[in-house]
């Protein structure tokens, strides 16, 4: 299941240009959904600079107008791939029996889940939260404000309670930061009260089994709970959901931990009985000097379908940084992965990336990353 942690930064193919469209006065994508007056398609289409292909079918005998407000959230249908987030307001205007099409601005709203393939469906889920809504109106009425608004929305997305930003920000994008500011506390970086401190990446992962003895469409919530009964995810609530096996992650890099810190994933049904209960083990990556942002991606062409499938990443010590999947059933197809990861290797840096046939036990692919762009990071702490 999906949850990512949010850092200031962008990642590949999450910002997106087009110019704005002013809608017209037509009837909104969601009740014309609810009231069957369209069919709608959403793809994926890597490499694209608006990659989330929209196709509405009039299904009325008369012309219709559709409108698709910015601040759409379109979730995609692989769970381990990253959500969307309309950045523009668009307009169709569909003859009967007719279909249009439009290509979209999007931001991505999970950071460190990996980018959807190519073709990926979506559907579509009404509009975001308010909060995220807010953003994606500011940057449908200019360009000017994409500088900002991904690491907005992934902080917003995550629910962190702070948000840092520099001088410079201020000045270039101060109405957009008002307009947030009674939702997440603003930070400037020359904060006299705060700290530049590196601290080590903190990642808890765990594999969460529903079982197939618990019965149909009984309807589960699964949480990741800290030490101190804190919710700090939730994954989903009160939905039927098929019985198996989900990857879980939390990561951190914005808190400070102890020992004593520790997560446990809850798995409930919709009285509150606790079905499961199990806890996360934790990789850190160890602190250094100076910490690295890398963002990158890569393409990998499958020539013969895996049934299950892992993909890692290592550094160029053969660490393990990072498994993006694993157990996957992975098709016959092109994929296009934009991916951005912390690590303290430097600049020099070269890192693998290894797909990996889980049940013959080999690598299938690797594909090399240098690190020559990884950019000096620092985290900003309160001061103990």
């Amino acid at each position: 299941m999906k949850l990512s942690f949010f850092f200031r930064n962008t990642s590949l193919n999450c910002i997106v240009v087009c110019l704005a469209t002013n809608l017209a006065h037509g009837m909104k994508l969601s009740e014309a959904l609810a009231l069957n007056k369209v069919s709608m398609e959403a793809k994926w289409k890597s490499g694209s600079t608006e990659p989330l292909f929209l196709k509405l079918r009039n299904l009325s005998a008369t012309m219709i107008e559709i409108e698709v407000e910015a601040g759409s959230y379109f979730r995609c249908l692989d769970d381990q791939a990253q959500d969307m987030l309309a950045m523009k307001n668009y307009a169709f205007k569909i003859a009967a029996n007719k279909t249009a099409e439009k290509s979209m601005s999007v931001h991505c709203m999970e950071l460190h889940d990996y980018g959807p393939h190519q073709d990926a469906e979506f559907v579509y889920m009404g509009k975001a939260d308010g909060k995220l809504v807010t953003v994606a109106q500011f940057t449908a009425s200019t360009d000017k404000y994409m500088g900002l608004s991904q690491s907005l929305v992934w902080a917003l997305a995550e629910k962190k309670t702070s948000f840092d930003y520099s001088k410079g920000d201020s000045v270039a994008y101060w109405p957009l930061l008002k307009a947030v500011s009674s939702y997440i506390k603003l930070v400037e970086y020359n904060d006299p009260s705060y700290t530049y401190v590196p601290i080590p990446r903190i990642t808890f992962n765990s594999r969460v089994n529903i079982s197939s003895y618990i019965k149909p469409n009984t309807k589960l919530s699964l949480k990741g709970i800290d030490n101190t009964g804190k919710v700090l995810k939730e994954y989903f609530a009160n939905k039927p959901v098929a019985a198996g096996f989900y990857n879980v992650t939390i990561g951190y890099n914005d808190i400070v931990m102890d020992s004593s810190f520790a997560i446990s994933y809850q798995l409930s049904d919709d009285k509150g009985n606790v079905l499961l209960e199990k806890h996360a083990k934790n990789k850190t990556m160890e602190p250094a000097e100076k910490i690295y942002w890398l963002q990158t991606g890569w393409e990998m062409s499958i020539q013969t379908a895996i049934p299950k499938a892992s993909l890692k990443l290592f550094g160029p010590d053969e660490k393990l940084l990072l498994v993006l999947y694993e157990n996957k059933n992975i098709p016959v197809s092109i994929r296009k992965t934009p991916y951005a990861f912390y690590h303290t290797y430097g600049k020099q840096a070269k890192f693998k990336v290894r797909l990996y046939d889980d049940v013959a036990g080999k690598i299938v692919q690797e594909i090399k990353l240098d690190g020559a762009k990884s950019e000096e990071q620092k985290v900003v702490m309160k001061k103990k």
